[in-house]
C-alpha cells in the first residue's frame, strides 16, 4: 500500500512568515518603453501600483509576448513587479533582478512566497502567467493544452521567448543591474526556467526546483501529464515524430551545454525532492549530468514532489541566500537557514504546521487555508 499525501499550505506559510496584504494608496500607473530587446523590436509596457507590503511594493504589469498567436488574450503578458523600497529609482545601487515561474496548475501563491522573499532581501522580483494561464487562457483553462499536445508544445516554446522579453524589460528598469538578471521556477517553472537560461545568455544566475530534463520521460511519467501522452500517442505515426521533435526542441536536455559554463562558476543552483513522484529521479539525475552538477543538487531526502512543502522555508531561504550574492557590498548579509532536518522532524514540522492551521485561530485581516488529498492505492 502506498499513501500520498499532498499539501497546499501556501496561505497558512504567508501567515507564518508575516506577509500581510495592504492596499495601495498610489496613483495611477505610467507606460514606459524598452528600446534594447533581444530581437530588436522595441515596445512599451504598463505599470501600476497593485499593493503594499512591509519593505517592497508590487506592480501590476502588462507587456506584450513577442509571439503573436490566434489567440488574442495570449499574446499579452499580465506580471506583478515585486520591487523592494532599498531598490526603488534613486534610493540606491542597481541590485540583481529575479523572474518567478509558476508551477503547471498556475497556482500564484507559491511563486508569491518565492518573490516576496526575495524582495524583503533587497532584490527586485518579477512573476508571469506563461502562455495560456491566467488571463492568457482559453475558456478551458490550462486543461487545453492537455487536450491538445501541440498547443502544449507552442506554450512551452513560447514560455521561453516570454522569458527573453521579460529580461529585457528588466535591464530596461533603472534600479536592476542588467549583467545580473536570474531566473527561478518550481516544478513546470524548473522546466521552463532551464529551457530559457539556455538560449538566453543575459540569465546570469539559475535556479531550478523539482526539476529535471527528459521531458518525453516526464510527460509518460507523471499522472497530471499522463493524458497528455495519451494523446499523443494516438496521433498518426508521422505527426507523433514531428511533435515529438518539437518537445524535443524545448527540452532542458537540448540546451543544457550552454548552461555548463555558468554552472561551473557556481551560477546554477539544483534542489530537488529525492522521492520525487511527478519529476522521476533518473530525470532530474540526467539534468544534472548535463550540467556537470551531479555532485552539488540539493537533495530533500524523504520527501515528494507535494511533500516537498515541508522543506519550503528552508528552500525559500537558500534561494533567496543564491540570488543575494549578486547584492550591492554593504547589503546585510544573507540570513543562516534552518539546518538540515531528519525524516521525523519534517513529519513532526508538518503536523505542526496542520495543527496550528486547523485549530489556530487567524489574525484580524489574516486567514489559514489548508487542502488535504490522501491516495490510497
Amino acid at each position: 500500500m502506498m499513501t500520498r499525501l499532498w499539501c497546499h499550505l501556501c496561505l497558512g506559510l504567508l501567515l507564518v512568515m508575516g506577509v500581510p496584504f495592504l492596499k495601495a494608496e498610489e496613483p495611477d500607473g505610467e507606460t514606459a518603453s524598452v528600446r534594447q530587446t533581444y530581437d530588436r523590436h522595441p515596445f512599451t509596457y504598463r505599470m501600476k501600483p497593485a499593493s503594499q507590503r512591509p519593505g517592497y511594493k508590487i506592480y501590476q504589469i502588462e507587456y506584450p509576448s513577442p509571439v503573436t498567436t490566434s489567440v488574442e488574450q495570449n499574446n499579452t503578458i499580465p506580471a506583478e513587479y515585486f520591487l523592494p523600497d532599498t531598490a526603488a529609482e534613486g534610493t540606491g545601487s542597481k541590485r540583481p533582478a529575479v523572474i518567478c515561474l509558476h508551477i503547471l496548475d498556475g497556482n500564484e501563491v507559491l511563486t508569491d512566497l518565492v518573490c516576496s522573499t526575495l524582495a524583503r532581501r533587497g532584490i527586485p522580483a518579477i512573476m508571469f502567467k506563461l502562455p495560456y494561464y491566467g488571463k492568457r487562457a482559453l475558456p478551458q483553462g490550462p486543461m487545453a493544452m492537455a487536450k491538445d499536445p501541440r498547443l502544449f508544445a507552442s506554450a512551452i516554446a513560447q514560455a521561453e521567448q516570454d522569458v527573453r522579453r521579460t529580461v529585457d524589460l528588466l535591464a530596461s528598469r533603472p534600479e536592476v543591474d542588467p549583467q545580473k538578471i536570474g531566473i527561478t521556477g518550481i516544478s513546470l517553472g524548473g522546466l521552463v526556467s532551464a529551457t530559457a537560461a539556455g538560449t538566453e545568455p543575459r540569465l546570469a544566475r539559475v535556479g531550478l526546483i523539482l526539476a529535471g530534463g527528459d521531458l518525453r520521460k516526464i510527460i509518460g511519467y507523471s499522472r497530471e501529464t499522463r493524458p497528455l501522452r495519451r494523446m499523443i500517442d494516438a496521433l498518426p505515426p508521422q505527426e507523433r515524430r514531428f511533435l515529438e521533435e518539437k518537445i524535443a526542441a524545448v527540452d532542458p536536455l537540448r540546451n543544457a551545454p550552454a548552461l555548463r559554463q555558468r554552472a561551473a562558476e557556481g551560477r546554477v543552483l539544483m534542489i530537488n525532492a529525492a522521492e520525487d513522484e511527478v519529476i522521476p529521479r533518473a530525470c532530474t539525475e540526467k539534468l544534472a549530468a548535463a550540467l556537470g552538477l551531479e555532485k552539488k543538487v540539493v537533495w530533500l531526502e524523504g520527501l515528494g514532489h507535494y511533500t516537498a512543502l515541508a522543506e519550503l522555508p528552508r528552500v525559500l531561504n537558500m534561494t533567496a541566500d543564491f540570488f543575494a550574492q549578486d547584492l550591492p557590498p554593504g547589503d546585510a548579509p544573507p540570513p543562516v537557514y534552518p539546518p538540515e532536518k531528519t525524516s521525523a522532524v519534517r513529519v513532526a514540522d508538518v503536523l505542526q504546521q496542520l495543527d496550528t492551521l486547523l485549530t489556530g485561530k487567524p489574525e484580524r485581516d489574516r486567514c489559514h487555508r489548508v487542502e488535504l488529498e490522501f491516495q490510497v492505492i
